[in-house]
């Protein structure tokens, strides 16, 4: 379903009062593209490694036995670096931002 101007409509459905959210509904999935590098710091805490590859700078977290790298580039309308992509690799690499934002909290 679409509104009058072609942008989707939220079709999820809402729970119903006094229905306790789900263990998966109570944090948002971690998601960092788009963030500045304030912002990820904020988030995951300072990086094991960083580097810089000519214009893009990358940033490496690690949890375990997986790892994240963070690709910031230089946003010349906001005047700073942002994050454009993330690759995750190792063992359980598809939820490793979550473990390391959980690793971050504990």
């Amino acid at each position: 379903m679409t509104a009058s101007r072609g942008a989707p409509v939220h079709t999820e459905p809402l729970p119903a009062p006094g229905t306790p959210p789900s263990p998966a509904s109570q944090r948002p999935p971690t998601a960092v593209v788009g963030l500045s590098q304030d912002q990820v710091r904020g988030l995951l805490g300072a990086p094991a490694a960083t580097a810089a590859h000519g214009t893009k700078q990358t940033w490496t977290y690690r949890s375990g036995a997986c790892s994240v790298e963070i690709a910031f580039y230089y946003d010349v309308t906001r005047n700073g670096f942002f994050a454009l992509s993330h690759h995750s690799a190792g063992t359980g690499s598809g939820d490793c931002l979550s473990r390391i934002l959980d690793s971050r909290a504990s």
